[in-house]
């Protein structure tokens, strides 16, 4: 039996600590588009383990979106922590693995690679997240981490990358650390 548009508010609500736009924002959101495209994002770790969180969590999480009717894009971020570009890939298609054996139902999900979008729109991608970083003020990115006076640039660059993974995806709700924006 589908879900009501209230109860499939109160699925995508329940994956998240905080709902940025607000929950009206969200009711809006399913009234206008039955099947919006929620993002998920992925780093594959340089030790190629998987914590709880990003395995169990996400499982539990992606099940809830697609139960609400939604399609998922998972963005797994091979590009963001350098090194061999291989070995990166293969933790990321190992974690796929891992998901579809934790019971992540895949009916509606799509896997980006990170390194392949933005290499397909290079031209569209950078001047993007170029004019997010020209918007934005460094004290507001310093302030996003837990020790704001020893960030280090590139994990400035990280929170303006997310913004723009959201707006080059065409994307309608994101989960960010604990917050479905």
């Amino acid at each position: 039996m589908a879900m009501g548009v209230e109860e499939r508010v109160a699925t995508l609500l329940s994956t998240a600590e905080e709902c940025v736009g607000g929950e009206d924002e969200l009711l809006t959101l399913l009234h206008r588009n039955p099947r919006p495209i929620c993002f998920h994002s992925f780093e594959p770790s340089a030790s190629g383990r998987l914590d709880i969180a990003q395995g169990v969590g996400k499982v539990i999480d992606v099940n809830k979106m697609i139960r609400a009717g939604c399609r998922v894009k998972i963005l797994i971020q091979d590009q963001r922590m350098g090194g061999d570009l291989n070995k990166i890939r293969a933790t990321g298609h190992h974690m796929i693995e891992v998901w579809k054996a934790l019971g992540m139902d895949l009916d509606g999900v799509e896997f980006v690679w990170s390194s392949e979008e933005t290499n397909k729109r290079a031209h569209e991608y950078w001047p993007m997240v170029m004019g997010l970083a020209r918007e934005t003020k460094v004290g507001r990115l310093a302030s996003l981490h837990p020790d704001g006076k020893n960030v280090m640039v590139d994990q400035l660059w990280e929170p303006i990358m997310r913004c723009a993974d959201i707006l080059f995806l065409d994307l309608e709700v994101s989960i960010y650390d604990g917050s479905l924006v």
